[in-house]
């Protein structure tokens, strides 16, 4: 069910443009003195052009009065130090391309990282809705290189801002020069707009379609590579690179349908340019011949066209990439204003939990689509209690315990800690006092060390009694390297058994008041799940615990029995 959500401004309207500019501040708000170094360097960068013709000329004259031998020495020394001032600025200049190649990298990285931040954030539902290769291709394609984000926030805005200071003031030297020559160079502009807005709606859509094929075969790769040894073992790599080829076949086509729109939209442009500089030539000529301009004023006017046509390009380039960066600002703002209900999870109240007394389910049912799964499931459980759920495949004891953790939202029913609502308690302290360890143990390509902490605090003694705990100490000892042994990709590099207790290990980690364990026993032996269970239940008599599992051994250890039928129903 989704929550209501604002109205999306359309698309090439004011208050569009409005929120890309917004968006854009956002960006720059951490690098203001870089902005303000660009602001600086733009304006270097253009003035130095802009005064190249005007330098030129007085050089000229200089040498033509030195040659006649009408100029004074101090003449001559004055016009060593305008060569010397003219090699430095254009020097400085010359620095001006590396400078924001720097800062679109910094824009990259700071971009990259606040939307991790953002995704990391999110809730199940959001991780359903999106895919994995989805959310890769968003946060590195969509971000770095040329036109993207990282480019357009900084080079693609102030090459423009260069250029439209070089056209203004070129055209202004230029309708000084020749108010009715500048016209004849100006008639190209309004063909130029024309093509512009006939190909703004075709260059977005072929964008679109380029990213999402993106997005799809990254997501193909990602999953290819993740159960590389399923795909081995069921002899499905000649299926697996086939669909790979259709998907690079309909990417190939988004990519040079795009390409061809942007070679359309260049070689329109370039053409224009010279029909305007043809039109310059041919009347300005004439006007030469008939007495009408100086040849001096008529060079200076082509010089400052030769100048005007590079800016002529960039302009019309800041619209064509950036519909481009666009599109892929509008997928990252999609990952940002994801709003569907249960997106941050169970727990999106602001009132913190001190202490986890009591926690309970009241009338609880819970569906996959039309498929009930639980249905007026009724538990209490009281700090320092011990339950075991138990029942056949398919009972929603997964469900149950995911429910309880806050990872799903319930459709119907009450699920409270303390009396207090989920959906009124603060998600962090309510994580905080939670160790949820999952069926399918989950860790990461690091060090064992870092895969106990997780981003914690690190605490030694609290580290070695988690591993002690979850009977690992002996083992991790003789790891290459111990604690700081590092790990595959997804825990590649040990057993089994190892992978679900180093998870067990994380979970004890933060000192738990709610342990939520779902059947983290099945890959243990049974003199492993006999230690775990001893030193647990004595170290922490405490400690409120929820155990989903088949295994007697586990169920006869917990205080009480949740027996939950596939219909769903049970009560503690």
């Amino acid at each position: 069910m989704s929550a209501p959500a604002a109205a999306k401004p359309v698309e090439g309207s004011w208050s569009y443009l409005r929120g890309k500019l917004a968006w854009m501040a956002r960006c720059w708000r951490p690098h203001l003195h870089l902005v303000w170094v660009l602001v600086l360097m733009t304006a270097i960068s253009a003035g130095v052009t802009l005064a190249y013709p005007l330098v030129f000329g007085y050089v000229l004259e200089e040498l033509r009065s030195l040659s006649a031998g009408d100029a004074t020495p101090g003449r001559v020394g004055e016009l060593v130090w305008i060569l010397i001032a003219v090699g430095v600025a254009r020097a400085v200049a010359a620095l001006y391309p590396a400078f924001r190649a720097w800062v679109n990298v910094r824009i990259d990285v700071f971009t990259r990282r606040d939307y991790f931040h953002v995704v990391l954030g999110k809730g199940p539902a959001f991780f359903t809705r999106f895919r994995s290769g989805d959310l890769v291709t968003r946060l590195t394609d969509d971000i770095t290189g040329y036109p993207k984000i990282g480019w357009f926030c900084c080079s693609g805005v102030f090459r423009a801002l260069e250029s439209g200071s070089r056209v203004a003031c070129c055209l202004g030297v230029m309708l000084y020069l020749s108010p009715g020559l500048s016209a004849y160079a100006l008639i190209p502009v309004p063909l130029m707009l024309a093509c512009y807005l006939l190909l703004k709606k075709h260059l977005v859509r072929a964008v679109e379609e380029q990213r999402e094929a993106s997005s799809t075969t990254s997501d193909h790769l990602e999953a290819a590579f993740t159960g590389v040894t399923v795909v081995q073992a069921g002899c499905a790599e000649e299926r697996l690179c086939e669909k790979l080829a259709e998907q690079l076949a309909e990417r190939e086509g988004a990519e040079v349908r795009l390409a061809q729109l942007w070679v359309l939209f260049s070689i329109f442009f370039q053409g224009l340019n010279v029909v305007g500089q043809l039109l310059v030539v041919l009347v300005g000529g004439l006007w030469v011949m008939d007495g009408l301009l100086s040849l001096g004023d008529f060079f200076s006017f082509y010089l400052y066209l030769g100048l005007l046509l590079g800016p002529m390009m960039d302009l019309p380039n800041l619209f064509v990439t950036g519909r481009q960066a666009f599109v892929c600002m509008d997928r990252l703002e999609e990952l940002e204003r994801y709003d569907l209900r249960g997106a941050k999870g169970a727990f999106e109240g602001e009132r913190p939990l001190e202490r986890l007394e009591q926690l309970s389910v009241r009338g609880l049912r819970y569906a996959y689509g039309e498929q009930p799964v639980l249905a007026e499931t009724t538990l209490e459980l009281r700090r320092g209690e011990k339950l075991a759920v138990i029942g056949p495949i398919g009972a929603g004891k997964t469900t149950l315990v995911r429910l309880l953790a806050g990872q799903l939202l319930a459709e119907e029913g009450e699920l409270a800690i303390n009396g207090e609502p989920f959906a009124a308690l603060d998600g962090v302290s309510v994580r905080e006092r939670i160790g949820f360890v999952p069926q399918d143990p989950v860790l990461f390509a690091t060090t064992v060390r870092e895969n106990v902490t997780m981003g914690r605090e690190e605490d030694p003694e609290r580290v070695a009694r988690a591993l002690d705990l979850a009977g690992l100490t002996e083992e991790v000892a003789r790891f290459p390297g111990g604690l700081d042994h590092r790990l595959g990709l997804r825990g590649r590099g040990v057993s089994g058994g190892q992978r679900q207790r180093l998870t067990i290990a994380r979970a004890l980690y933060g000192e738990p008041e709610l342990l939520l364990l779902d059947d983290v026993t099945a890959a243990l032996d049974a003199e492993n799940e006999d230690h775990f269970w001893e030193r647990v239940l004595s170290t922490w008599p405490e400690v409120t615990v929820l155990v989903v599992t088949h295994r007697a051994a586990t169920a006869t250890r917990m205080d009480r029995q949740l027996r939950l039928q596939p219909v769903g129903r049970g009560r503690a």
